[in-house]
């Protein structure tokens, strides 16, 4: 039956990608309006998020960050739909590197890397990278790149979505449960691997760690894998500078994850994290629920010290 509905919903969705980008973008304020004035789209969920997340900050000023959050998840929505049909010659234009030195270092040591990134900027667009186009820059191309995902439990939804990330990819998709078994068959290789970590971890999880102002889990994943794996742990920012167009910018969080004390790279993580969020506050998905794990669970983990 969920290959009945994939079936479905790929004919129009493929259609609908044929609109011209600034079409969809009529689109996206037309949905973001419906979102946030209509519906009210898990607007208990963003406004509690915000207030605790920026205390400081008056209710006009969080008002204006939850309407620009609206436009922001439309935006991306939008975009990802348009990207499926999208040549390689469009999409090359919406993202660019600042300094793919940073990964251009590592290739040359021969080891593979992990790339931590959060739900900022459009993370959906990277599935559509050509990182060979890049390659003389980044060291590592296309072969090289493996994305790690959670499977939805909407078995039509997961479909559909591991439809659209595989649209251009020619990158391995991975999914998160079978990561450690997938990276120790091909430890010989020298890989690439992106793993989205802000989630919120599911219970059992090691680390907490003072997050835009409010106690706060983390998932194991990253630092147990680099640590596994001997990976270069590299955190991935995202920003967007215009409808449609952003800027990706590395930051090296270690080199050798073995050596590193327990808890630095998920606390490193956490702190530049934070700092994106801070600097453009509407560009994250505040109407995740993030923080609920309880007390007692973050009272039994590990706290960790976001460090510089």
């Amino acid at each position: 039956m969920a290959k009945i509905f994939f079936y479905l919903l790929v004919v129009p969705v493929y259609i609908l990608s044929l609109i011209p980008l600034r079409g969809f973008y009529i689109i996206s304020d037309l949905i973001a309006f419906v979102m946030e004035r209509v519906v009210r789209y898990r607007a208990s969920v963003v406004y509690i998020n915000l207030s605790r997340s920026f205390p400081e900050k008056s209710y006009s000023e969080l008002r204006k960050i939850a309407h620009k959050n609206y436009k922001y998840i439309t935006d991306n929505f939008v975009e990802t739909i348009w990207a499926v049909t999208a040549s390689e010659k469009q999409l090359s234009k919406r993202a660019r590197i600042v300094n793919p030195e940073v990964l251009a270092d590592i290739y040359e040591t021969g080891k593979s890397a992990m790339v931590v990134m959060g739900h900022t900027g459009n993370w959906e667009l990277l599935g559509s990278f050509d990182f060979y186009a890049h390659k003389g820059a980044l060291g590592f191309g296309n072969e090289h790149v493996r994305f790690l995902y959670k499977r939805s439990k909407n078995k039509t939804m997961d479909m559909l979505t591991y439809w659209i990330r595989d649209r251009h990819d020619p990158a391995t998709l991975v999914e998160s449960h079978g990561a450690p078994k997938f990276m120790l068959k091909s430890r010989h290789q020298k890989n690439l691997y992106f793993l989205i970590a802000d989630q919120s971890p599911h219970p059992g999880s090691k680390y907490s760690v003072d997050f835009l102002n409010q106690p706060t889990m983390m998932l194991n994943g990253p630092e147990q894998l680099s640590k596994l794996m001997d990976l270069s742990v590299v955190y991935l920012g995202m920003e967007k500078i215009a409808r449609g167009k952003y800027e990706i910018r590395l930051t090296k969080i270690t080199e050798n994850p073995k050596g590193e004390p327990d808890g630095f790279i998920t606390a490193r993580y956490a702190q530049l994290l934070e700092q994106d969020i801070i600097k453009n506050p509407s560009a994250w998905l505040w109407s995740h629920k993030r923080w609920k794990r309880t007390r007692e669970e973050i009272n039994q983990s590990t706290k960790i010290e976001k460090n510089g």
